[in-house]
């Protein structure tokens, strides 16, 4: 609905200006000031020289399209109310034809990598959030109309992997991990599955091997699974990286220093140069970072990839823009989101789950004790760069506080009101009108709600944020839940009972679709 009425106003905008309009904002006014408002008038004002007042009432003029009821001005803003014949017509044809909830597609393959911790011991609640963000993104995406890979990075060589073997290696000895070590009850539980006779070596690999399947399925209780897992170890071993530092060779972006090879990312926008191999042979994680996104670009060719990082690595993002700029990508096509922490709260007090892992409470333990549809939902209630307060008692009640419920709660009781009426041999028609009888208030916020979930999904692809979708959802849920209670739907006037079973078909049918869109289950009875 919202790019229907942008296309309409695009073209009043056009009309008064002669030129193609800007993405114009559509939001909510004030109630009594109409369905929808534009503040376009504002942005017009400089290059009209105009007072916006004048722009909007120019602009309200314009306006002519039988979607638009009336068009009123005030104090520049435009405000549009929206026919009801029109809406009706125009939600019949978009839910029997299911544009309601498709895409056309984007003909492009964007890659999601997230989570891609470690596998130097289980997730824990920080790598939850990011799972859930990075999962459900995914999921946006493909709804969107792009073709979607998911992937998880493994960060297994290096410094950590051989502090894992060692840590492995103490325990199996009966020796203290080292300082630096891995601690925790996991390590003991690791160590018992390995060969006391292998060498370090072997056991870190093991280590990880086995960290990994339970990584692997603490997602899948998340509802959580990978396209493809992608080793850095492989990477680097197959020893394909000296293509990438032949080709930073002949454009001439290294050089060597202090024995040392530097890569001139301040060409480039970052803060100074950096470091790709040291003095000692050794890679850093920078260069094999730059080798696995040339991977993902100029090997496996994705249209568009996208990271999914905690927020402490915004200091990368810089640096890594910059590296794409280097060989040849450009750095719009690489998008980072980053997640910011989790506050972890019972009753709104912060706690500690437990102490049995170390000094982080794991994903199993968070799944152990909250329902893995509350703990999804609850994690994309507010925006990836907004911290998060995750009270487990909450996420743990069946009561509207808790935002899941809330939500599936509307779901169920849209489908028990049709058993109700397959019990009472009430008939119903999915193409009865909508406005079969006299719209009521309630009904009508419903019908407009419900006209915007695909621009719902829309924000949440563009703005690589899900909780555009997840506050879409509880405004429907709000509003059927306000229409259930106050709205007689089987026991009212015979002549609005088919449409308003109508209504309730449609929200059930988008409830549906958003929840699964969100990696969420749809409980029939709750």
């Amino acid at each position: 609905m919202i790019a229907a009425l942008k296309t309409i106003l695009g073209r009043a905008v056009s009309e008064i200006t002669g030129q193609q309009s800007p993405d114009i904002a559509i939001q909510s006014p004030p109630s009594g000031f109409g369905d929808f408002s534009t503040p376009i008038a504002f942005g017009l004002a400089k290059q009209l020289r105009q007072n916006p007042s004048k722009i909007a009432e120019r602009l309200a003029a314009a306006i002519d399209d039988p979607l638009i009821k009336t068009a009123d001005t005030e104090g520049g803003f435009v405000n549009i109310r929206v026919s009801d014949r029109e809406l009706e017509t125009w939600l019949d044809r978009q839910f029997l034809s299911k544009e309601l909830t498709t895409f056309e597609s984007k003909n492009q393959i964007v890659q999601v990598e997230f989570v891609s911790a470690n596998p130097t011991g289980p997730l824990h609640i920080g790598h939850a959030r990011g799972a859930v963000v990075g999962d459900s993104l995914a999921k946006i995406l493909s709804k969107f109309g792009y073709s979607v890979k998911k992937e998880y990075y493994l960060n297994n060589r290096g410094r950590q992997m051989r502090l894992l073997g060692e840590s492995v290696r103490a325990v199996m000895d009966g020796k203290a991990i080292p300082d630096d070590g891995y601690k925790g009850s996991y390590i003991s539980d690791v160590a018992d599955k390995i060969d006391r006779t292998d060498t370090t070596e072997q056991i870190s690999a093991k280590a990880s091997d086995i960290i990994l399947e339970g990584i692997k399925e603490d997602l899948a209780e998340f509802s959580i699974t990978m396209d493809n897992f992608f080793s850095e170890r492989e990477l680097i071993d197959n020893g394909n990286i000296s293509k990438l530092f032949d080709f930073l060779q002949q454009k001439e972006l290294i050089y060597e220093e202090g024995g040392a090879i530097w890569f001139k990312s301040s060409m480039f926008g970052d803060d100074k140069d950096r470091v790709l191999k040291k003095s000692n042979g050794d890679l850093t994680y920078f260069a094999s970072d730059i080798y696995y996104h040339y991977n993902k670009f100029i090997i496996r060719k994705f249209d568009k990839v996208i990271d999914v990082w905690g927020a402490d690595h915004h200091g990368y993002v810089g640096r890594m823009k910059a590296a794409c700029r280097a060989i040849g990508i450009a750095p719009e096509r690489l998008s980072v989101v980053l997640v910011q922490i989790v506050n972890l709260l019972r009753e709104g007090e912060p706690f500690s789950m437990s102490t049995r892992s170390g000094q982080f409470v794991t994903l199993k333990e968070l799944i152990d004790e909250v329902n893995p549809d509350a703990a999804r939902f609850l994690f994309l209630t507010r925006k990836v760069t907004s911290h998060l307060d995750f009270d487990v008692e909450i996420a743990k009640k069946q009561v509207s506080e808790n935002p899941v419920f809330y939500v599936q709660y509307a779901y169920a009781r849209t489908r028990s009101i049709f058993k109700k009426a397959l019990e009472q041999k009430v008939k119903y028609n999915n193409k009865t009108p909508l406005l079969a009888g006299d719209i009521g208030k309630l009904e009508r916020a419903l019908m407009i709600e419900l006209a915007c979930y695909k621009d719902a999904i829309a924000k949440s692809a563009l703005q690589l944020d899900p909780f555009y979708l997840s506050s879409y959802l509880l405004d429907i849920a709000k509003l059927f839940h306000q229409f259930y209670h106050e709205v007689r739907i089987l026991g009212g006037e015979k002549n609005m009972i088919s449409s308003r079973l109508r209504l309730c078909d449609i929200a059930s049918y988008i409830i549906a679709d958003g929840l699964k869109t969100l990696g969420i289950s749809h409980p029939e009875r709750m």
